[in-house]
């Protein structure tokens, strides 16, 4: 199955696991949620997927707003959904660059932490740094991965992998798989980039070495499958961890 890169890469993190049950005399909870104590109310929100736009700034929204004002005859003061969900921007700025690369953009979305042009999960000097992902999974949530392009390209693969280099997708593919000091951080993957999977000796294969990830996924746990059909026959109750 081809899955073209395109300049929106929509990322998912889900957690989608309830939180613990507690009475409302624990106000731990409260506070993890930004309630602090003394709320009346319990959080509500279970679960929070995360969507980033790669490649997509203000100036593509804008232009978008007035081709669909024009074209379908919306008024001057029409919004957008992407106007109505927008509180606020930041500065992409890098630490070896004005302009960011995704890599670098993703890894400090991530992380909470700057770090250089093709940093994926690592820190300006070079040490792995913990992810809100990897953070989720320690905290007993479910955790995924959802991309249009390939799941081990830099934007996906900043959240679960730990390299000095985004064109090490061969390395990045194990991370995510589990083959690190972690283990499984990805409940869910889908996307693109079976090559990166596949040992060299398969044809098509983007690896630069005989490691068979799909075989080492499997053998991790991971539910595997390549193909549409399999996809359109998921049920709501399917096995984790699923790639």
């Amino acid at each position: 199955m081809k899955i073209s890169v395109v300049s929106i890469l929509s990322l998912a993190i889900a957690a989608v696991s309830a939180m613990p049950a507690s009475d409302n005399s624990d106000n731990s909870a409260y506070s993890a949620y930004g309630y602090g104590h003394g709320h009346s109310k319990k959080p509500v929100n279970k679960n929070l997927i995360m969507i980033v736009s790669d490649g997509f700034g203000i100036t593509s929204e804008a232009m978008a707003r007035g081709y669909v004002q024009q074209i379908d005859r919306k008024p001057y003061e029409w919004l957008s959904s992407l106007d109505e969900l927008l509180v606020g921007t930041s500065r992409t700025k890098s630490t070896s660059s004005l302009v960011t690369d995704s890599a670098a953009g993703a890894t400090v979305f991530a992380c909470g932490k700057k770090s250089y042009n093709g940093a994926i999960g690592v820190t300006d000097d070079e040490k792995p740094c913990g992810t809100v992902l990897e953070a989720a999974k320690l905290q007993g949530y479910k955790t995924g991965l959802v991309s249009t392009a390939r799941i081990t390209h830099a934007t996906p693969a900043s959240f679960a992998a730990h390299v000095v280099d985004r064109d090490m997708e061969g390395l990045i593919a194990q991370h995510e798989i589990g083959d690190n000091t972690l283990g499984n951080k990805v409940d869910l993957m889908f996307g693109g980039g079976l090559c990166f999977f596949q040992p060299n000796t398969t044809k098509g294969s983007c690896r630069t070495d005989t490691l068979d990830a799909w075989k080492l996924a499997q053998t991790n746990g991971y539910s595997t499958f390549s193909d549409r059909a399999s996809f359109d026959a998921l049920k709501k109750n399917a096995k984790l961890p699923l790639l």
